[in-house]
């Protein structure tokens, strides 16, 4: 069996490395139970014009208890450009319904969360906390 690795260890998810280009999504309290559900439900109602642009959940257990999403490691670059780039992301997301949180700050755009895709495409791989239709209740 293949061992995994911690990548991260937030107060509401654990990531871990699955060692073949996908990480594993795991909560550990009901707010990671809600940030995992607002992940699914976002990628499953966007567009697919915007569907790109969020980190592709391969599979999820029925009750958000874990997700596994594509792993990306190439950063996008802390410049004028990639901010102009999630400037009109967050925009065309809001122009579909979608209330993107947590990819731009005042200071900029929130790296952390913000990947680029083999395409060159930036590529969003926290969306928890995104808003759309099916988990403004959350």
């Amino acid at each position: 069996m293949k061992q995994v690795k911690q990548m991260s260890n937030g107060s509401t998810r654990q990531v871990y490395d699955l060692g073949n280009d996908k990480i594993l999504k795991l909560a550990v309290n009901n707010k990671g139970l809600q940030c995992n559900k607002s992940e699914v439900l976002t990628y499953l109602v966007a567009p697919a014009m915007l569907r790109k642009n969020l980190g592709y959940i391969f599979s999820y257990e029925e009750n958000y208890q874990w997700l596994i999403m594509k792993k990306y490691t190439l950063t996008l670059p802390q410049n004028d450009t990639s901010l102009k780039k999630v400037r009109r992301l967050q925009q065309l997301f809001r122009d579909h319904g979608l209330t993107p949180r947590d990819i731009l700050r005042k200071s900029g755009p929130n790296y952390n969360n913000l990947r680029i895709n083999n395409k060159n495409q930036i590529v969003i791989i926290d969306y928890g906390k995104f808003i759309n239709e099916y988990n403004q209740h959350l």
